[in-house]
């Protein structure tokens, strides 16, 4: 079999890469093509790759741009770091997807779907407005919270984690002051980059540049410890723990 990765990070790429040699290590692996400017130049010339993986966003742009400027022909399998809730745009059109950080059985079962896709028509543009990926969009950079004399603008790099309790958010900063969000925390998962936030549970979201260390914790939980809340143990539900793992090990 052989295969295109489209992916900007070494990281990412190497890891798909080693996860599909222990899947079948005669698979003939191309790439990465790191742009959207070289995934439009690829595709512009003859190819015979039998499926492509195909990271979502790239350097300059998103890959469905240079897919609605030359459509691939063969499957495509996108990777990515968007949630369960964004991703419901790729189940309801019957796409194969990955989301990161991948897992070995999920590999396969993509593998596995997109044998079934040769033959299917995808419309990028749609996929590219249900998904709310307009060109140009950004992740979130600030917030403008309310206080008690006015407002306050928060940058989300200075944000170590969110707290949702009682039905009310709080971003808590690194100075250990917090700050009320309008947003719920499915809402704060599609406006923030997945690279810097983590969801561990129901209730929290963490920001890897603030994780200390994590603990084991009984009946296999592990717990966070974040630098600057030394009192703070942020458990982390048990089906996320490997994800996390993964996550932390780019």
């Amino acid at each position: 079999m052989k295969v295109l990765i489209i992916e900007d990070e070494e990281r990412g790429f190497s890891r798909l890469k080693r996860l599909l040699q222990n899947i079948d290590n005669s698979m003939e692996i191309q790439g990465p093509l790191t742009t959207m400017r070289a995934v439009i130049d690829y595709l512009q010339n003859p190819h015979d790759e039998d499926v492509i993986f195909a990271d979502i966003r790239l350097g300059d742009g998103d890959v469905f741009e240079a897919f609605l400027e030359i459509a691939p022909t063969s499957p495509v399998i996108f990777t990515t770091a968007y949630n369960e809730y964004a991703l419901e745009a790729f189940k309801s059109n019957g796409i194969a997807y990955l989301q990161k950080p991948i897992l070995t059985e999920e590999l396969e079962k993509a593998l596995t779907k997109a044998k079934a896709l040769c033959n299917k028509v995808i419309d990028y543009s749609a996929l590219m407005e249900k998904m709310g990926m307009a060109t140009g969009k950004k992740w979130r950079d600030y917030f403008l919270v309310h206080i008690y004399d006015g407002f306050k603008l928060v940058k989300t790099t200075d944000i170590s984690y969110f707290l949702s309790e009682n039905g009310v958010v709080r971003a808590y900063l690194s100075d250990g002051n917090s700050v009320p969000i309008n947003q719920s925390l499915n809402d704060l998962e599609l406006q923030l980059n997945p690279n810097l936030f983590f969801r561990v549970s129901r209730q929290y979201m963490v920001n890897i540049e603030r994780i200390d260390k994590l603990t084991n914790f009984f009946k296999y939980k592990m717990t966070i410890s974040l630098h600057g809340f030394p009192e703070l143990r942020i458990v982390v539900s048990k089906d996320k723990i490997m994800k996390l793992k993964n996550w932390l090990d780019r």
